[in-house]
C-alpha cells in the first residue's frame, strides 16, 4: 500500500476523496478544474517567492536520472545547501507500506547524521494563510520519511504560508499524529465501500469528485443538501433515527430543538419545510422592504484575488418605463487598466444618480471602497454611490427560507429556472466565478480573446440572475401573507 503526503492531505480534508483517488485508475479519474490547475501554478510562484526571501541558493535532483529519490539522495550526501522539489521514501520491515514523500525544500543544518556533520530539515510551502492542522500532519509526516533516510530524527518539521511566516511544528508532538493517521487510512483504503457523501458547500466545490457525490447526495436526497445542516448537527440526527429526509420532516420544532440543544433548529425546521413544500416561507414576522427604482443596474465584479485586480465591474440595466434592457462592461484587459476601468464605471453609475444598484453579496460595496481608496476618488462621488447600493443576497436571507440547497447565487438562480450560458465546444455542466479567474490568466498569458468573450458572458448572465431573484422577491413581498408555513 503507497501512502504519500498527498494522500494525507487528501485524508485529512476529506476521506471520501482520499478512498476515491486510491482505489480509482489514472485514466478514471475525472478531469481536474483549471482553476485547481491554476493554483498548482500558483504555488510554484510562491515557492520560487519563499526562496528569494529567505536567500536560499537551492539544487535540483536531476531529471536525467532514473531515480528522483536516488538523485535527491545524491544531493544530501553531496551535503548542498538546499534541494528544491526532491522525493525520498521509505518501506516497512514487512513490505506492506510504502511511503513517498516530496518535500518543497530541504535545508540543510549543522547537525550530524548518517550523512556526515550535517543533516537536514524539511521545509514545506503553501499557499493558505495560516497554520492548518493538514500542514502540520504532511510536515510530520515528512519529518518522519526523513529521518529513514538520513539516520537521525530532526526535532521539528517547518512550513511557509502565503505571506512568508515560517511555522515551526514539533515532531514530538505530531509523529504520533502520522501514526494514528497512517492505520486509519489503512483501514480506509482496505474497506470495500467508499465513506458516505457529506456535500459541504465550502470545501467540495472545486473537488474533481464532486459532481460524482452530488449526484449520489441527490439521488439519496441526502440532509448534507439542506442548508444548515453540519456535519456535528447530521451526526446528532442520525443517532436519534432522523439520518434521512423523511425522518426529518417527521420532527416537531420542540423534538428538533431537544436533538440539537436549540443550536439553529428553529430556522432549521422552517427551512425543511420549505423544501417539503418546494416553496418560499418567511423567515420572520417583518420583511424588509425592497427598493425599486424605474431605472435599475444589476452590479457584478469580476476579479483576480491573486493578481490582486478587479478586471471586470459589469452593469445590466433595466428600464422598467421603457421596457428595455442592456449589459454594460468595464473591462480591465491588462492589469494596468483597472484605473480605468474604474473611472469609467463611476462616471456610468453617476450618471444614473437616482437608480438603485443591486449587487449578491458584500463584495462589491468592499470593491467600491477599496478602488476609491486606491485611486483617490472624491467622497463626494463615493458616499452617494454606496447608500445606492441594494444587497440582493441579505434581502433573501433575511426575509425568506427556499427550497435550495445553498443561498448562492447560482442555486437561487436554478430554483427559479435562470441558465447561465454554457461556451460552445465546452463539456461543463455549469460555470463558476473560479472559472472565470482561469480564463483570465489564460487570456494575460496566450492573449486569446475568446476568453474575454467567456468571462462577459458569464458577468452577463449573473448580473441577469441578480435581476431575475430581485424580481421574484418584489412578486413575493406581494404575496407575504400567503407564503408562511
Amino acid at each position: 500500500m503507497l501512502i504519500t503526503d498527498e494522500t494525507l492531505l487528501q485524508y485529512k480534508r476529506c476521506k471520501r476523496k482520499a478512498f476515491l483517488n486510491f482505489h480509482c485508475q489514472r485514466d478514471e479519474k475525472p478531469q481536474v478544474k483549471d482553476f485547481v490547475k491554476k493554483l498548482k501554478q500558483e504555488r510554484i510562484i510562491h515557492t520560487k517567492q519563499v526562496i528569494e526571501h529567505y536567500n536560499w541558493t537551492v539544487h535540483y535532483p536531476s531529471l536525467s536520472n532514473d531515480s528522483l529519490v536516488e538523485s535527491t539522495l545524491d544531493l544530501m550526501r553531496r551535503g548542498v545547501d538546499c534541494i528544491y522539489d526532491g522525493q525520498l521514501n521509505y518501506t516497512n520491515e514487512d513490505g506492506s507500506l510504502v511511503f513517498e514523500t516530496n518535500p518543497t525544500l530541504l535545508i540543510k543544518q549543522n547537525i550530524a547524521s548518517a550523512l556526515g556533520d550535517w543533516s537536514y530539515l524539511s521545509v514545506n510551502t503553501h499557499l493558505g494563510k495560516s497554520h492548518k492542522p493538514e500542514y502540520k500532519l504532511i510536515a510530520a509526516f515528512q519529518g518522519f520519511i526523513l529521518a529513514q533516510n538520513q539516520g537521525l530524527m530532526p526535532n521539528s518539521a517547518d512550513f511557509v504560508v502565503r505571506n512568508f511566516r515560517r511555522y515551526t511544528i514539533n515532531l514530538g508532538i505530531w509523529l504520533p499524529k502520522v501514526q494514528e493517521a497512517i492505520e486509519d487510512c489503512q483501514r480506509l483504503f482496505g474497506a470495500e465501500d467508499a465513506p458516505e457523501v457529506f456535500i459541504s458547500r465550502q470545501k467540495c466545490g472545486l473537488c474533481e469528485w464532486y459532481g460524482d457525490c452530488h449526484g449520489i447526495a441527490v439521488q439519496e436526497n441526502h440532509l448534507s443538501l439542506i442548508p444548515g445542516i453540519t456535519p456535528r448537527k447530521y451526526e446528532l440526527l442520525r443517532q436519534k433515527g432522523a439520518g434521512d429526509f423523511e425522518g426529518l420532516v417527521s420532527l416537531s420544532l420542540p423534538e428538533l430543538n431537544q436533538i440539537l440543544n436549540y443550536d439553529g433548529a428553529e430556522v432549521l425546521f422552517k427551512q425543511v419545510q420549505s423544501l417539503r413544500l418546494n416553496r418560499p416561507i418567511l423567515k420572520g414576522d417583518v420583511i424588509n422592504s425592497i427598493p425599486s427604482s424605474s431605472i435599475e443596474l444589476y452590479f457584478d465584479i469580476e476579479a483576480e484575488p491573486d493578481r490582486q485586480v478587479d478586471y471586470l465591474l459589469g452593469i445590466f440595466l433595466v428600464d422598467n418605463d421603457n421596457n428595455t434592457e442592456k449589459y454594460y462592461s468595464f473591462l480591465a484587459e491588462n492589469l494596468e487598466q483597472e484605473k480605468e476601468a474604474w473611472l469609467n464605471f463611476l462616471e456610468f453609475v453617476n450618471g444614473y444618480p437616482d437608480s438603485f444598484i443591486y449587487h449578491f453579496s458584500g463584495y462589491e460595496v468592499e470593491t467600491i471602497k477599496r478602488l476609491a481608496n486606491v485611486y483617490k476618488s472624491p467622497n463626494k462621488l463615493i458616499q452617494p454611490l454606496l447608500k445606492r447600493l441594494v444587497d440582493v443576497h441579505k434581502l433573501v436571507t433575511q426575509n425568506y427560507l427556499f427550497p435550495v440547497e445553498s443561498y448562492s447565487l447560482k442555486s437561487l438562480g436554478k430554483w427559479l429556472d435562470f441558465q447561465w450560458r454554457i461556451p460552445p465546444n465546452h463539456d461543463f455542466k455549469s460555470v463558476g466565478g473560479d472559472q472565470c479567474v482561469a480564463w483570465y490568466d489564460k487570456w494575460l498569458l496566450e492573449g486569446d480573446r475568446t476568453y474575454l468573450d467567456y468571462i462577459l458572458m458569464y458577468n452577463e448572465d449573473d448580473c441577469r440572475a441578480t435581476f431575475a431573484v430581485k424580481k421574484y422577491l418584489t412578486s413575493l413581498s406581494l404575496l407575504s401573507s400567503e407564503i408562511d408555513i
